[in-house]
């Protein structure tokens, strides 16, 4: 414990080397860390737990979960916000706020992998005084069921070989006999895969009196659990079989090896081809829901566009029976009224057109476009139209 002139995140390097130069002081709080390693699986989530001691809020303090052996900050809380800043633990990692009311910041770690494993620093600062604890978080794999399989025939003995993967830490392995007596076998070291984890592989070579029953046995050091696998062969077999025999096993082995090989892959393809096909399956129902969207809408254009001209064959009407009324309008107000025009008597040879009254004479024939015009005689004129006989009608003719 010691206290920190520079607080802030960005400057935690420097802030770790003036905490190691800086001389112990006074705590006000301190805080706690478990006294045994964490042990978590791959794959698994991991609590690291840190508490304040006395008991008492952490609302007010400022709490960092470090890695120091990678010198980067693992996780922040402060304020109520949370952070994290290493690009390994993005995602992954939290802080309970309920925790922090009553002084603990135990830090979860989701889906560890073998990269989590090591030693962290919790660190609760108020103002310029800080405390912390270390917490060892121990990560372990246990891998795959050992594989066995006969790799060769020396001079009557047998050449055996097991295998297994997936394992953290390095694993022990192991060939026993019948009564769990270990065999001398040769052991095979390989490095680490990209994820971190170990392979294991040791092969030892069978005798008539080694027995009818050998075991693979590969032991986890850390969590002490084991994984392991038996063969059994024959007495007779070492005796009495020809290398062609043991030729013909071994590959009778390995077919049914590649067998279940091809049967997995075949599984393995099946799953992806059925997967495949609900794929198409949904991409070609979002096909035909999008064609039909689309269908819609046109059938939607296509109506709106009938209406349309509906609507343009409705004005149209109008407006032609509008001009037609305008029309007859004019022709009305424009015609004038026909006059008679009396018809010709051909026997007579003279126009039959309305006499004038008694008294009156003819001042204007009748025509197409005016009736007979009648007044009052004038001096020496008949009062009626003439007669057959050239002599006016009802006058005294002097």
């Amino acid at each position: 414990m010691g206290r920190c002139l520079v607080p802030r995140l960005p400057a935690l390097p420097v802030c770790l080397a003036v905490v190691q130069l800086l001389s112990p002081c006074s705590a006000e709080f301190a805080v706690v860390g478990p006294p045994e390693p964490i042990l978590a699986m791959v794959g698994e989530d991991a609590d690291l737990p840190c508490h304040l001691s006395p008991k008492m809020s952490a609302e007010a303090l400022q709490l960092m979960w470090v890695q120091p052996s990678r010198r980067q900050v693992v996780h922040v809380y402060a304020h109520g916000q949370e952070e994290t800043p290493a690009e390994q633990f993005r995602g992954r990692t939290s802080i309970s706020r309920e925790d922090v009311t009553v002084g603990k910041a135990a830090l979860r770690i989701r889906s560890v992998s073998v990269s989590d494993n090591g030693t962290y620093l919790c660190y609760f600062q108020d103002g310029d005084f800080y405390a912390k604890a270390q917490v060892e978080l121990q990560v372990a794999a246990l891998g795959s069921d050992p594989h066995i399989n006969m790799t060769g025939y020396e001079a009557g003995r047998i050449r055996v070989n097991c295998t297994s993967a997936g394992w953290y830490p390095q694993p022990q392995i192991q060939w026993r006999d019948a009564r769990g007596q270990s065999l001398f076998s040769e052991a095979a070291s390989e490095a680490a895969d990209p994820q971190g984890l170990y392979a294991a592989s040791a092969s030892v070579i069978l005798e008539g009196g080694s027995g009818e029953v050998v075991s693979c046995v590969i032991r986890n050091p850390l969590v002490g659990q084991e994984r392991s696998a038996r063969l059994s062969i024959a007495g007779p077999f070492f005796r009495d079989t020809q290398p062609w025999v043991v030729v013909l096993a071994v590959m009778v082995l390995v077919l049914g090896e590649l067998l279940v090989g091809v049967a997995c892959w075949l599984h393995q393809g099946r799953k992806r081809i059925q997967a495949l096909s609900q794929e198409r399956g949904i991409e070609r129902a979002e096909k035909e829901a999008a064609q039909a969207e689309r269908e819609a809408a046109q059938a939607e254009r296509e109506a709106a566009q009938a209406e349309r001209e509906a609507a343009r064959a409705d004005r149209k009407a109008a407006r032609a029976q509008l001009r037609q009324e305008w029309q007859l309008q004019r022709s009305i107000q424009g015609q004038r009224k026909p006059r008679y025009r009396a018809p010709l008597d051909r026997d007579l040879n003279e126009d039959l057109c309305d006499g004038c009254p008694e008294g009156t004479e003819v001042l204007q024939q009748c025509n197409s476009m005016a009736d007979t015009v009648c007044g009052p005689p004038g001096p020496g004129s008949c009062p009626q139209p003439l007669g057959l006989s050239g002599t006016c009608q009802g006058v005294t003719s002097l």
